[in-house]
């Protein structure tokens, strides 16, 4: 009696969203307005504090930005690896 191999499909894991909650907690750490959307909380980190944000904190909000200036932005400072600066205190 020959058993057949299973084969596990390799599937691609589509990244998590980021919940709404999720950017607030972003826009309180970086003292910037939390109220709004998911778009709209986005495009005001990323305008106001994108320095500051880490590469990780980038990837999360990228998907939400519509403008397109803001996007492209954030996208080289992914690419570079843009060296994320720190808060005044």
């Amino acid at each position: 009696m020959v058993k057949k191999k299973s084969r596990k499909k390799n599937k691609r894991l589509s990244p998590k969203k980021a919940s709404l909650s999720d950017i607030k907690k972003l826009a309180k750490k970086y003292n910037v307005t939390d109220n709004g959307s998911r778009s709209h909380i986005s495009s005001v980190l990323c305008s106001a504090r994108s320095s500051y944000l880490s590469k990780k904190e980038r990837k999360m909000i990228l998907p939400f930005l519509k403008n397109s200036k803001n996007k492209t932005i954030l996208l080289q400072m992914i690419k570079t690896n843009e060296a994320q600066k720190k808060l005044p205190q």
